[in-house]
């Protein structure tokens, strides 16, 4: 971390890749329970990409997308809601906006952050907005499985394929 660091001092190209190892880091440090330090460096590393997302949104905000989603299952593990419900709620709007330019390419992102809210909405016992999600997210998962059966790009095929597993892998933990 340190020499990315010391790379940046001079040359600001290295931002990411210090980003990109904070969520690692970030990653670690959750599956240690060491939820401060997580919190630290997702944080940081959402700094450095909204940062840099104003040169680069389009490539950057999946990115942001992603590391907000993860935050708010920090704060959600925290007990902190209000915090939780922004960092999802910032995740969806962000995916719609993605999915509006490019239709269809984001919509597994946009079934990740309504899981995500699902969770948070159980767990604030918020019932009616549990019952609309799960059922904009079944409408979601029907246009899905619909979509996959047509003729898709590889790359899109992929794409998919690992958010499906990143919901498995998800699915899984709660179990």
């Amino acid at each position: 971390m340190e020499i990315y660091r010391n790379l940046t001092a001079s040359n600001s190209q290295y931002n990411a890749q210090i980003a990109n190892t904070l969520c690692h880091l970030a990653e670690i440090h959750v599956n240690c329970n060491q939820t401060s330090s997580a919190y630290s460096e997702y944080k940081e590393a959402l700094d450095i990409y909204r940062e840099l997302a104003i040169s680069f949104p389009a490539k950057l905000d999946p990115t942001i997308a992603m590391v907000l989603g993860e935050l708010g299952e920090l704060h959600l593990s925290s007990q902190r809601f209000n915090e939780a419900e922004s960092a999802f709620s910032e995740s969806l709007a962000i995916c719609r906006n993605l999915d509006k330019k490019n239709p269809g390419a984001f919509s597994l992102d946009i079934a990740l952050c309504l899981e995500r809210l699902i969770d948070y909405y159980r767990l604030t016992e918020c019932r009616e907005k549990v019952k609309s999600t799960i059922s904009e997210l079944m409408d979601i998962y029907k246009k899905e499985e619909q979509r996959i059966k047509k003729d898709m790009s590889e790359k899109e095929l992929q794409h998919k394929m690992n958010i499906m597993q990143r919901l498995q892998i998800r699915k899984n933990k709660k179990s």
